[in-house]
């Protein structure tokens, strides 16, 4: 695993089949993110509730799910 910085990176990660993990330790599944698409500052997907300092990451790039 390695750290990927900012939530876009991770969604665009999660876009492509991988799991990803907040900085508070939450893995979050491609389909439970469900991203719709990836921009280049910004994402379209289900935040689930996540705090303002998650979203902040960093985030970690876990294995193809």
């Amino acid at each position: 695993m390695r750290e990927i910085g900012c939530l876009v990176e991770a969604a665009r990660w999660s876009h492509e089949g991988f799991a990803v993990i907040s900085c508070t330790g939450e893995i979050y599944m491609p389909e439970d993110l469900g991203v719709k698409w990836v921009g280049g500052h910004y994402a379209s997907m289900h935040t689930h509730g996540m705090t303002i300092d998650e979203r902040r990451g960093p985030w970690t790039k876990g294995v193809r799910a």
